[in-house]
């Protein structure tokens, strides 16, 4: 009895409804139904879309389809794999040559220090006369004035190399007696605006790599050249200049008259 009159205070009625409860987001509810589904494909946002097409085509690999080469094709093989002989070749004969001048003017350093250190004079005369003799041999078939000049080109060569200091010291004299001989020849005098200086190019050093030595042949032979054609314009300019003083000093004389 008693618990049928709780029953009844409890659950008046004889049933009890609940209310349904509906999902905030019902798209999502689509969605997640749908995704269950295999058959039903799955739906994607606009920002989640490509922005380039995805083909095939771009990643398929085309066959390559080999062909003969044609006559032109031949020839121009042909031309490349000569030129790439004759380069080769050429490339092995300057390397060996490049290798033997290294050598030499290694020695050739070598002889050179042991000639010009001080206590070695017995070979500095030894090399001063054999630069002498080569000389006298080169010049065996002119006169008598031809080989003393051969000879003492030699022998004063073989001096220079082996008393460098000496050397620069005669060479500067020179310089000054040359400039005094050339302005005397052509009447211009001491403290003269006229005064000429001759540039004569400076003793070169010893190349000590075949680069050196084609480099002091190529700058020995420009400094040569300038003194030349320098010794050529500064005697045209003193001898235009002093045949305009002579033709002014004539009608000078010819209107005095």
């Amino acid at each position: 009895m008693r618990v049928m009159f709780f029953k009844k205070i409890l659950m008046p009625c004889g049933l009890c409804a609940i209310p349904a409860v509906q999902p905030s987001n019902p798209s999502a509810d689509k969605m997640s139904s749908y995704s269950k589904d295999p058959e039903i494909k799955k739906l994607i946002r606009p920002s989640e879309l490509p922005i380039y097409s995805f083909e095939d085509d771009y990643s398929k690999q085309v066959p390559c389809t080999e062909s003969s080469p044609s006559a032109l094709e031949q020839n121009v093989s042909k031309i490349r794999k000569s030129i790439q002989a004759v380069t080769s070749e050429y490339q092995q004969y300057t390397g060996a040559i490049s290798d033997n001048i290294d050598i030499g003017l290694e020695h050739s350093r070598s002889l050179l220090d042991y000639l010009r250190e001080e206590s070695n004079v017995m070979p500095r005369m030894g090399a001063i006369a054999i630069g002498g003799i080569t000389g006298l041999v080169l010049g065996l078939r002119g006169r008598r004035f031809k080989r003393i000049m051969y000879s003492s080109m030699g022998a004063l060569s073989m001096a220079a190399i082996c008393y460098p200091k000496k050397a620069g010291e005669g060479l500067d004299i020179a310089k000054h007696y040359i400039n005094v001989g050339y302005n005397f020849i052509y009447g211009v005098k001491p403290g003269d605006n006229r005064q000429l200086q001759i540039p004569i190019p400076e003793m070169p050093k010893m190349p000590t790599s075949f680069k050196e030595f084609v480099d002091l042949t190529i700058v020995t032979g420009t400094a040569m050249a300038t003194t030349a054609s320098n010794f050529a314009q500064s005697a045209y300019t003193s001898l235009s200049g002093n045949k305009e003083e002579n033709q002014s000093a004539a009608k000078l004389d010819a209107k005095k008259e």
